[in-house]
C-alpha cells in the first residue's frame, strides 16, 4: 500500500520566466502524476468493504485498549465502555480472600479436594482378642467399614465364650483405618446379642493401649459361645 507523492512542482514553474522551456507543461508530466495517482488508488483499501474485513470501532474495544497489559493480569469490564485489570492468582489456599481477583484452575481444584473429606468404604477381617473371662473369641464374618473424613463407622459380629457367667467381659478387635488413641470415648458403641438374658450386652470403647476397639459386656447365665453384634463410631486420632 503506497502513498501519493507528488513528482512536477507545478506551482514553481508560475515563477519562471516566460522564456524559460522550464515553464512548459509537458504532456509526460501529467502522465507521471496520473500514474503516481492511480497507483495509490489502486493499493488503498476501498471503505465500502471496511465493514465486513475490520472490527468496527466501539467503547468498549477502546476501553480495554486504553488497558496496560502486565502478567498475572486479566481484563475486566467494569462498566458499560470501561475496563479494568483484575489480578489473576494461583494461591491453593485462597489465603487472599479477594472478591475481584480470579483463581487457576489448579488452585480451585487444590482447594476443593483440601475442603472434601476423605470418604471410603469396604469389608475387612478384624483381629479379635480374648482380654477378660473369655475362653475364645474370635470373628469369621467379614465387618464393613465406612469413613468419612476422620470418622469410622464399623459393624459387625462375634462369636464369644464367657469363662464365667453374669462376669465382667473384655475383648478387643482391631480398626479397618488405624487410630492413635489418647482416650477411651474416642470410640463408642453398643455390643447385643439376640438373647441377652442368656449371652449378656454391653458397650465398646477405645482401648488406648493396643490402638483398638474395646468389647466391654456382662456375660449372660450361659457359658457356651454366642454370636454378638456389634455397632460403633470411632475417630481417627
Amino acid at each position: 500500500m503506497s502513498n501519493y507523492t507528488q513528482t512536477t512542482d507545478f506551482s514553481a514553474k508560475d515563477s519562471l520566466p516566460t522564456s524559460d522551456p522550464n515553464k512548459i507543461i509537458k504532456g509526460s508530466d501529467f502522465d507521471t502524476e496520473f500514474a503516481a495517482i492511480s497507483t495509490a488508488v489502486a493499493t488503498k483499501a476501498d471503505s465500502s468493504t471496511l465493514t465486513s474485513g475490520y472490527q468496527p470501532l466501539d467503547a468498549d474495544l477502546t476501553a480495554l485498549a486504553g488497558l496496560t497489559s502486565a502478567a498475572n493480569k486479566v481484563p475486566m469490564f467494569s462498566g458499560s465502555g470501561t475496563a479494568t485489570l483484575i489480578d489473576f492468582l494461583d494461591e491453593d489456599a485462597m489465603t487472599s480472600n479477594s472478591a475481584t481477583a480470579v483463581p487457576s484452575q489448579q488452585s480451585v481444584k487444590a482447594y476443593v479436594d483440601a475442603a472434601t473429606p476423605t470418604y471410603t468404604s469396604g469389608t475387612y477381617s478384624p483381629t479379635v482378642s480374648a482380654v477378660t473371662n473369655l475362653d475364645a473369641a474370635s470373628s469369621p464374618y467379614a465387618w464393613t467399614y465406612i469413613r468419612l473424613g476422620n470418622v469410622v463407622h464399623v459393624a459387625g459380629s462375634l462369636l464369644l465364650d464367657p469363662t464365667s457367667a453374669t462376669t465382667a467381659s473384655v475383648a478387643t478387635v482391631t480398626l479397618p483405618v488405624a487410630s492413635n488413641f489418647s482416650s477411651q470415648y474416642q470410640a463408642n458403641g453398643t455390643v447385643s446379642s439376640a438373647n441377652v438374658s442368656t449371652l449378656g450386652s454391653g458397650r465398646v470403647s477405645a482401648n488406648t493401649t493396643d490402638d483398638a476397639l474395646s468389647i466391654s459386656f456382662l456375660s449372660g447365665s450361659a457359658t457356651s459361645s454366642g454370636a454378638y453384634s456389634v455397632v460403633a463410631t470411632y475417630i481417627i486420632a
